[in-house]
């Protein structure tokens, strides 16, 4: 019985230390992100654009075509940008900041 309760602690305490680490901070704002709606349809992510992984703009300014596994970043800097998930390492996601539930 004791083994059983060491088990469950060392879960919960697994799961407590994934929170703690951001894994559930970033699938929460990359849900966020693919959320946001693009405003302006008929701008479009271009070739270039994915060959590179990122384009500048701020949040309202999402293209038609960015993929889900992007992230928006630095909002309200001249530098803000939607980013791969490769270029968006050690960025902190903007999407589930002040406009997480954006749907404009």
């Amino acid at each position: 019985m004791k083994t059983a309760n060491i088990g469950i602690i060392l879960v919960v305490l697994l799961i407590g230390l994934c929170g703690c680490f951001g894994f559930g901070e970033k699938r929460a704002c990359r849900k966020a992100c693919t959320a946001i709606e693009p405003l302006e349809t008929n701008l479009e992510i271009t070739k270039a654009d994915l060959e590179k992984g990122m384009y500048f703009g701020n949040l309202i300014q999402k293209r038609q075509g960015t993929p889900n596994n992007w992230i928006h970043a630095s909002e309200g800097q001249h530098n803000s940008a939607w980013l791969s998930k490769e270029k968006s390492k050690g960025r902190r996601c903007d999407c589930t900041n002040t406009y997480g539930d954006n749907k404009q």
